[in-house]
Parts: structure tokens; sequence; C-alpha cells
């Protein structure tokens, strides 16, 4: 039996904020936003970023110390607001039963809770200018050894041999004053198409390479042959110690993506500057304007977030 008028809304209102509060208190617990991005609460309209990129370097202490000045960059984000909202006709509310408005609720509540992966993946795949002047994936970070420009971007398909070479560059940056960064990936975050790929290559502790008559793994295909995983040790991160997860979001134009993350480090490559966490707003009165205007009861989910690239010494963009 469906509930009438304003006792439907009533009703479609409690389920709607009971299930919002307990959602909205697991934003992004099964998403991955987490692992990419770094949200600090804020009560300001611009924010800024600090980034603290180079330390003195350790010397010898021969004669009085010498104090050099850390490398502080700054980077300024205006805060933005977002909604996603829907409306239900007040008729077709009164028809409806309890258990069909509550799955109606619950789907389009859960949507809602994936707002901080689809901001902070598209942050990503937007790839902004970061706060040393160049894109967030470049080929030309500055300050970097004797004043090197540095990498973290790959623009051809995964591979094991990319891979291979994408490990030991993120492990080979250093700052300016030659010191390592210290960073090694532990995550990848691909879409659909390139995963099975990607799970061959960090999962294993064996793989298949097809060898020549001589037994090499170049030359005419003749034959297969099981050889230990070269990724198995613990700085490579295979064997099935990295973690890889699916983005859902890497599909079309950024079916190719792949993206190498060190997260043990504190700082990551997204930061999310948060001023009003995801709330519930609604109009479900009789006597609200649309209802009396168009007769339909709305609802919206608000949030005043801000996404803004970080630091890009630990990620690393593979794409085509």
């Amino acid at each position: 039996m469906g509930v009438q008028n304003q006792a439907s809304a009533d009703t479609a209102n409690t389920l709607f904020m009971a299930y919002a509060e307990d959602l909205f208190a697991r934003v992004g617990e099964s998403g991955i936003y987490d692992h990419i991005c770094e949200i600090i609460d804020t009560d300001a309209e611009v924010n800024e970023i600090d980034i603290l990129e180079t330390m003195p370097a350790l010397r010898e202490w021969i004669g009085p110390k010498r104090f050099d000045s850390v490398r502080l960059s700054t980077f300024s984000v205006a805060m933005k607001s977002y909604e996603k909202s829907f409306e239900i006709p007040r008729r077709k509310l009164a028809g409806m039963t309890i258990p069909a408005l509550e799955k109606r609720i619950q789907t389009w509540l859960n949507n809602f809770t994936m707002i901080y992966d689809k901001l902070a993946i598209a942050l990503i795949v937007s790839n902004p200018t970061c706060y040393d002047g160049v894109a967030l994936a470049s080929a030309s970070h500055v300050r970097g050894p004797a004043g090197a420009t540095q990498s973290n971007i790959t623009t051809s398909a995964f591979s094991v041999a990319n891979h291979k070479a994408i490990v030991s560059a993120m492990q080979s940056l250093c700052d300016e004053n030659s010191e390592p960064f210290e960073i090694s990936p532990n995550l990848i975050v691909c879409g659909p198409k390139t995963l099975s790929a990607v799970l061959e290559v960090t999962k294993s502790t064996t793989r298949l390479a097809a060898v020549d008559n001589a037994g090499a793994e170049t030359g005419t295909r003749v034959a297969a042959a099981t050889i230990d995983n070269v990724f198995a040790g613990a700085e490579l991160y295979g064997g099935g110690s990295m973690l890889v997860i699916c983005s859902k979001r890497l599909i079309g134009t950024y079916d190719d993506y792949v993206l190498y993350l060190d997260t043990t480090k504190g700082c990551k490559p997204v930061i999310g500057f948060r001023k009003r966490a995801p709330e519930v707003t609604s109009m479900t009165e009789m006597t609200s304007p649309d209802r009396f205007k168009r007769d339909v009861y709305q609802w919206s989910v608000e949030v005043d977030i801000v996404f803004a690239p970080g630091a890009w010494q630990v990620l690393h963009f593979l794409l085509v």
C-alpha cells in the first residue's frame, strides 16, 4: 500500500535523511580517493598548498654549522561547490510502496557517495598545472639534481619493460641536493582494459616467456616456458605484494591510463580542501515552491570542496 500526499513526502524525507547520514559517514569507504587524495577541512574560500620540496643535505660538521633555506612552494586554489539533485512527482510518490521508495533512495545515495573518487580521478586525468609550474604529469619537473629536470610520465602502453622502467624511475627521483625522495610505488590504479595485464605482472610469482631455439626471449616464437618472476623481490613489489585497484572511471579516452603511486610517504598527488561535507537538503512541503508550481518533491546533496594537484613525486602516469 502506498502513502499519500504530505505523508508521502514526510516518509520519503525520513528515509532519505536516515540513509544519507549512514552513507555519508562512510563516504569513500569502498572507493580509491583515500589512496590518492588527502582531504583537509577548511573554512577558507581560497586555500594554499604548501609543499616542502627540498631540505638541507647532510654534511660533515667541520667548523661552523651552515644553515640553508628549505625549498617551500605555495599553490593557491579557490573553493568550489557541487550538487546532485533529483525530483519525484507527488502523485508518483504517493503511489509508491515503502520498499520501492527505499530502493530508489538507496540507489541514488549510494551513487553519490563516490563523489570524492569522481573528483579526484577527474583532477588527475585533466593533468592540471602543478605547484612547480608544469603539468602534474610532465617530463619537465624542475629542481632536480644539479638543476636537472625529472619526469613522472611514460607515453606508451603498459608492458613488462615499462613496468620495470617506471619502478626504477620512481625510485631514482631526487631533490635538488641529490638526496633521494625514497619513493617506491606500492599501488597501481588502472582501468578495466589494462587490469588483466597489470595483474599478470604484479600478482604472479611466475610468468610465461616465449623463447627461440637458443632459449632467448627474443626471436622466432617456437615454444613457451615458465620462468621465475623478475618482480618477486620486495623492491619491485611483485609476487602479489603490489596493491592493484581497478577504477571504472578509467575508460574511453582514459582506458590505457595506468597510475603508479607511493602511498607510504604521507604526501599525496591530490589534495582536497573541504569546506562543507556532503549534506542533504530537501523541498518536501506541500507549500514548497516547485511542489506548488510543478507538483514535484525535490532532494539534493550538496558539498563545498576543491581538489588540486599536490606532490607529483609520488605519482607516475603511464598513458598512450
